[in-house]
């Protein structure tokens, strides 16, 4: 886990597809990215908003990066590409 000291390092942790949701997050909605977990199959993250709602916010990355997440099972070679669409 990181500390809150380099949240900014978060990039280079963070999947390819959830990278530019993240920033782009960071650059226009004020978030805060304080610590995260890069588990197997999902990630936890201590998140903070300077300014609109945190909710709001996670609603809209999470929507991006199943976009991302669904173009890539769709355009790339997937073992598992039947069982997840």
């Amino acid at each position: 886990m990181a500390s809150p000291d380099s949240y900014r390092d978060y990039k280079k942790a963070l999947p390819r597809y959830c990278g530019d949701a993240f920033t782009y997050c960071i650059a226009n909605k004020g978030l805060r990215v304080h610590a995260w977990c890069i588990m197997s199959n999902h990630i936890h993250c201590i998140l903070s908003i300077a300014n609109g709602t945190l909710s709001d916010t996670i609603r809209d990355l999470k929507r991006h990066t199943a976009k991302q997440i669904l173009l890539s099972v769709q355009s790339e070679p997937e073992s598992r590409r039947d069982w997840l669409l």
